[in-house]
């Protein structure tokens, strides 16, 4: 394995962040235990509410006692302002059997690199709403990401120009993106947000504090949104029950060269026993590209159900799909749709085991290939969308160790498989099926 050169810009936010680090530590802040929001508009400093709804999230008592396990912030708030500063550093590395010459793992994401990887050096600047039945409020959030993880959040026209060439990003390892920049007012259970905003759709998350497994499933790397830009409106009708209802400007765009409206809408319930919860989320309307010159409306919606057998051993089943119009010059309907199960159990304080079996199934091979892909010296052989119509699988087995509620190892073994037509998705394009090992480390500041 060789470790990948990060650029100046990476010292200088790295050391900027560890000078910072020196203000004293303050611990989280609580907000309502188990908010039923989308996990991925969580991350582990917001009151864990959201990422206890997550496999890798806690059970939360109340008590005084339980906020000693909380993450403790070097930054915390910033004098009178009520401005939250925090964040996470995530590096791994990952060991692929067959050893490909490119270091590549085919379609595996984010470690797609056979090699040590900085995923993420991640740094939130938040003034988080507080509103009661009578009071109006504002708040607005601003998130940064340095690492390779750089490539699976960008939004055309912001990290890219409108046509989608490269802006501030040259490198073609590690970049500067900013998935996170809006603006919040809210009035009792009301509220609005305003800029770039990550989706409600899906179950796993680019913040990889809010996934149990390094490695992610294929329906939030290559169909799922990350972020939209527009606004978005959230209703929490119950303790138990929020609506999401707003217009965007389509998938992962800011400003493209034909901007696009698409109505994005959903809900999170959770009932009072916390036995399960219910998360659904679509996107529909406006156009997206398609086989250029093509474009036509896409829609897309996912669904999971959260159940918790016992203290210990929770399920949580996810299903995806989306189909998109005209998508290439024979005017043809894309689609596709995935099936992932995920299986967890608390073994002690420390210990977490968890399975996932995902299966993504690419009709038109419209969606599947290399993100790193694009003629570069050095890319991905693998280009996307690969024209590969099949379907390809994955099994992960790991475990998290958290000694610390600052700390925690990820380590993980993933087969993949792939069944249909077109280049092979492995080594290289030459093999249908891959084995890597890989683990990861998450610090949060």
């Amino acid at each position: 394995m060789r470790f990948v050169h990060a650029n100046p810009i990476f010292a200088a936010i790295l050391l900027g962040g560890l000078c910072a680090g020196t203000v004293s530590a303050q611990v989280n802040g609580k907000e309502s235990p188990r908010e039923p929001l989308s996990l991925q508009q969580a991350d582990p400093a917001e009151a864990n509410a959201h990422a206890e709804d997550a496999p890798n999230g806690n059970e939360e008592n109340g008590n005084e006692e339980k906020k000693k396990d909380e993450p403790r912030q070097w930054i915390g708030n910033i004098g009178c302002t009520n401005i939250n500063v925090r964040g996470w550093v995530d590096a791994g590395v990952t060991a692929n059997a067959d050893n490909p010459a490119s270091r590549y793992n085919g379609t595996l994401a984010p470690n797609d690199r056979n090699e040590f990887q900085l995923n993420q050096f991640y740094l939130v600047m938040e003034k988080a709403l507080k509103t009661d039945d009578c009071n109006w409020d504002y708040g607005g959030r601003v998130d940064i990401l340095y690492g390779t993880d750089w490539i699976y959040g960008v939004s055309t026209g912001f990290e890219t120009n409108p046509d989608g060439s490269r802006k501030w990003n040259s490198d073609i390892d590690y970049g500067l993106i900013m998935p996170q920049v809006y603006g919040e007012v809210g009035y009792g259970d009301l509220s609005l947000k305003l800029g770039r905003f990550y989706t409600i759709i899906g179950y796993e998350s680019l913040m990889a504090p809010n996934n149990f497994f390094y490695s992610m499933n294929y329906a939030v790397r290559y169909a799922e949104p990350t972020s939209h830009t527009g606004g978005m409106f959230t209703w929490k009708t119950s303790e138990s029950l929020s609506l999401y209802a707003g217009g965007v400007n389509g998938q992962d765009s800011t400003d493209r060269q034909v901007d696009t409206f698409a109505v994005l809408t959903g809900f999170a319930y959770a009932p009072k026993d916390e036995k399960y919860t219910l998360n659904f989320g679509i996107m529909t309307g406006g156009t997206e590209p398609g086989i250029l010159p093509n474009q036509g409306p896409r829609t897309y919606f996912s669904t999971y159900f959260t159940y918790n057998f016992t203290e210990k051993f929770q399920s949580v089943t996810q299903w995806d799909a989306g189909w998109q119009q005209n998508f290439d010059l024979a005017g043809n309907t894309a689609d596709c749709y995935s099936l992932t199960q995920y299986l967890f159990y608390t073994i002690n304080d420390r210990w977490k085991a968890g399975l996932r079996y995902d299966m993504f199934v690419d009709d038109q091979g419209s969606r599947l290939g290399g993100l790193r892909f694009g003629g570069q010296p050095g890319g991905n052989p693998l280009p996307l969308p690969s024209g590969n119509a099949g379907t390809v699988q994955a099994v992960s087995a790991g475990l998290n160790y958290t000694p610390s509620a600052n700390f925690r190892l990820r380590p993980e073994l993933r087969w993949d498989w792939y069944g249909g037509g077109g280049s092979p998705l492995f080594d290289d394009q030459s093999k249908n099926r891959q084995f890597t090992a890989a683990i990861d480390m998450i610090l949060l500041f």
